[in-house]
């Protein structure tokens, strides 16, 4: 389903009084505040869609939309809704959809008799969750990231449920919390730093671990949850976001998240008894530290089953020596190592304070020797003159093998716009970054690159498959866009098309071709030039193009020059004027021709909807006034396109012939030539035009009056024709 189709669909959910927001591919909202910020005002939906035209479509459930949905998961969701239905009676007819990872979920009145439903994983039957107050859901004709549509089964309002259903879904009076400033989403910030401390431990659990880790904390949410310290939307929508950026597939995510939230739920948890201080716990009942290194609930101080009925620890807590041990201060230094190596950069002290939640002063000094022993054991080192810096010492240094390569080793990749005339290669593991500004021609060039490698598409191809990443282009779209360039859209399936926004490492072939279009930042510039470094460390002898979004005057990414350091090649590409656009070589590294490269410009138009690249001039440096004239010229291209196509637009005014006069071409108009037909009656005028139109290019004979020439020849065809 085309993008546009989403902003018009969202449009008429709103018409009809259901409050709508833009959600990313993985379900998770694009908005700061998520479901809070569903509205019906059509202005803010445009805006919305306007700025992510790819974005599905999310709708709360609840009081404020008048529905709460049942969930029907796979594998088991099936099988348990009909055992209910065989014991209470079937469901009535209602609004139905069909989800794109193939549940289906039924949409029901929202209860007016007081009865509050909420979010809920498993409690009605295996694999039957509930979507109630604090909860959301995506509605057609949205993606699923597994590229299915959701689609509606059933075009009915939604109907009441039953009670039968109703006395399994609905909610206990939830107790009254103690804990204050709740966020818009209704989590406490004990519940907001545990969420966050769990998906970072996500984030940097190891392959092998990964599924086992989001089991853990689904488990560790789902308390949390079931103790009212986050809403279950929260929970899952984190949980689902950050398993699918470290690799897991869907179905497994979904599987595990499920499972571990309903395993949770049934313990619940909240804050410490000392409520003055519990901001500092994290979902372990730990000091500050939890989940963000790494460790998680298996490795805790002491569970209450390993506990005496006194509260003292149990003999298998203990070391052999008779002494308690101190998990907490191990999983500390533990804690401060992992946080080290997940970035291996420079740091402040005050960096790992903030990051690792450390509010102690005896824990802040702990850190601090910590990080003094790992200076003398070689993991880190002081940074001259600055207290409390340090630097990742990195000794690794792979040698470089010189002597085997061909000195006449061809570009790994075939570039546009001439940037092969000019020497430019690009060699195995190379990045090369096209920065641009919106509608400026990122796109293009990008396409532009496929279709010139791409064995399927060109015979000079160096590439049998390649994988094109992007952020925004739907089906439709991207359908549209190769289309353009005249091939069968067979010949482009070697082309792995894929919606992708983030963690790009993750999923590039290393020894391969990728495209990135683009790489999508909002707010976090900074995170650019970290994605950038994990691509190229995850590069072999494949490469990388990588689109940046540039603010107009900016020869850089938004990101700024923090963009720079990876690529060898870095073209920034501005539009001069509406439909004009100009490539500049901002870096150029590897470069065989004398002429360095760097700095040159080169203006272009995109024709045929992106396919073509219309060269308007040749590679030169360009000055303030030089710029100014091109585009004065470029200016006045515009006006006399304009000008003929308003022309065109007139009826009548579609050209007729075309004749040659001095080294220009020159029209007549079916009008003009409806006036010769009534003026010489009887005359075949338009078989003598045909004819005189191509001797005038055969043989040119018109000269600037040519227009009275041609007259004056039909005049005497005419009177010939009369026997005068």
């Amino acid at each position: 389903m085309a993008s546009k189709d989403n902003l018009a669909a969202a449009l008429k959910y709103a018409a009809k009084n259901k409050p709508v927001f833009p959600c990313k591919i993985d379900k998770t909202p694009c908005t700061v505040n998520g479901f809070k910020d569903a509205t019906t005002i059509k202005d803010k939906i445009f805006a919305w869609w306007k700025e992510n035209p790819a974005a599905s479509i999310g709708m709360p459930t609840g009081s404020v939309s008048g529905v709460w949905v049942l969930d029907i998961d796979l594998p088991d969701g099936v099988e348990s809704l009909s055992k209910l239905e065989e014991k209470h009676g079937k469901l009535p007819e209602t609004l139905v959809q069909q989800t794109g990872g193939g549940g289906v979920q039924f949409f029901f009145q929202w209860p007016e008799n007081g009865t509050e439903i909420r979010n809920s994983a498993g409690k009605v039957g295996k694999d039957i969750d509930t979507r109630g107050s604090g909860g959301y859901v995506i509605v057609p004709p949205s993606t699923h990231p597994t590229g299915n549509d959701y689609q509606w089964l059933t075009h009915r309002p939604p109907a009441p449920a039953p009670d039968w259903l109703l006395s399994l879904v609905k909610s206990p009076p939830q107790k009254t919390s103690k804990t204050k400033n709740n966020d818009l989403y209704g989590n406490t910030p004990y519940g907001q730093k545990a969420l966050a401390e769990e998906i970072l431990a996500l984030s940097m659990s190891s392959e092998g671990t990964r599924n086992d880790q989001l089991n853990r904390s689904a488990f560790n949410l789902g308390q949390l949850v079931a103790g009212g310290q986050l809403i279950m939307a929260s929970a899952e929508g984190a949980l689902r976001g950050a398993g699918f950026g470290i690799g897991l597939g869907e179905k497994e995510a979904e599987k595990t998240i499920s499972s571990g939230l309903q395993s949770g739920m049934r313990s619940p948890r909240g804050p410490q008894d000392d409520a003055d201080d519990f901001s500092c716990y994290n979902s372990n009942g730990q000091n500050g530290f939890n989940g963000q290194n790494g460790f998680n609930s298996s490795q805790r101080t002491a569970t209450d089953s390993q506990r005496t009925t006194d509260g003292q620890l149990t003999d298998s807590q203990r070391t052999t020596d008779g002494q308690d041990q101190n998990p907490r201060e191990n999983n500390l230094k533990g804690a401060v190592k992992a946080w080290i190596l997940m970035d291996k950069r420079s740091f402040k002290i005050q960096d790992a304070y903030n990051d690792l939640n450390i509010k102690n002063p005896q824990q802040k000094k702990n850190v601090s020797d910590y990080l003094s022993r790992f200076c003398s054991e070689g993991l880190i080192e002081r940074v001259n003159g600055q207290r409390g810096v340090f630097s990742y010492k990195d000794s690794s240094c792979p040698s470089i093998n010189f002597l085997d390569e061909d000195e006449d080793m061809e570009s790994m990749l075939k570039l546009p716009l001439g940037l092969d005339d000019l020497g430019i290669q690009v060699m195995p593991g190379n990045i090369i970054v096209v920065a641009g500004e919106s509608n400026a021609g990122k796109t293009s060039v990008l396409l532009n690159i496929v279709m010139d490698n791409l064995k399927s598409l060109s015979p000079d191809g160096k590439y049998e498959r390649m994988k094109y990443f992007s952020s925004e282009m739907g089906d439709k779209e991207m359908k549209i866009r190769l289309k353009a360039f005249g091939k069968p859209l067979k010949s482009w399936l070697p082309m792995g098309a894929y919606e992708r926004t983030g963690n790009f490492h993750q999923v590039i072939d290393p020894d391969g071709l990728n495209i990135i279009d683009f790489m999508e930042v909002h707010d976090q510039f900074y995170l650019v030039g970290e994605w950038i470094r994990r691509i190229h460390e995850t590069l072999n002898n494949g490469i990388c193009v990588i689109a940046l979004q540039k603010k107009a005057g900016s020869d850089f990414g938004r990101s700024g020059e923090i963009s720079l350091e990876k690529p060898r090649l870095y073209l920034s590409i501005s539009e001069v004027i509406k439909g004009y656009s100009s490539c500049k070589i901002v870096k150029a590294k590897n470069y065989t021709a004398e002429r360095n490269p760097n700095g040159l410009e080169k203006d272009f138009r995109i024709t045929r909807r992106g396919a073509d690249l219309q060269e308007l001039t040749d590679w030169r440096y360009v000055q303030y006034a030089e710029r100014k004239k091109l585009n004065a010229q470029y200016e006045l291209m515009v006006k006399q396109e304009s000008a003929e196509m308003a022309e065109r637009s007139i009826p009548g005014e579609e050209t007729a012939y075309e004749f040659y006069v001095d080294g220009d071409t020159k029209r007549v108009t079916i009008r003009q030539v409806q006036k010769w037909r009534e003026s010489f009656a009887g005359l075949d005028v338009d078989e003598v035009l045909k004819e005189l139109a191509y001797d005038s290019f055969e043989k040119p004979f018109l000269t600037k009056n040519w227009f009275f020439q041609v007259s004056g020849i039909l005049g005497k065809k005419h009177k010939n024709l009369q026997g005068g």
